[in-house]
């Protein structure tokens, strides 16, 4: 007999936030999750120079310019660390 898992999509909801990412993991486990999933990417390869050094004013922006907006949504690695350790503590 096998047992069903299930996952949360949390993505770049966070903000840039590690403390909205706990409450989301929390919230997660809750609901019977037992696996999140986040997305790490290199905006700079990802994006032309255009886009990224691109002005980015509007009242959502976390940045000057496109780039500086993206930036600030992701995590680094420790955060990642961080993070890791928190849902481990779960098992």
């Amino acid at each position: 007999m096998t047992t069903a898992s299930s996952s949360a999509e949390i993505g770049h909801t966070t903000r840039g936030s590690i403390e909205k990412a706990r409450e989301m993991f929390r919230v997660a486990r809750e609901c019977g999750v037992d696996a999140v999933k986040l997305q790490k990417r290199n905006n700079r390869a990802l994006f032309t120079r255009a886009m990224y050094d691109a002005p980015y004013d509007n009242e959502n922006s976390f940045g000057a310019t496109y780039g500086a907006h993206r930036e600030a949504l992701e995590f680094g690695w420790d955060e990642y660390d961080q993070l890791k350790g928190y849902a481990a503590n779960w098992a």
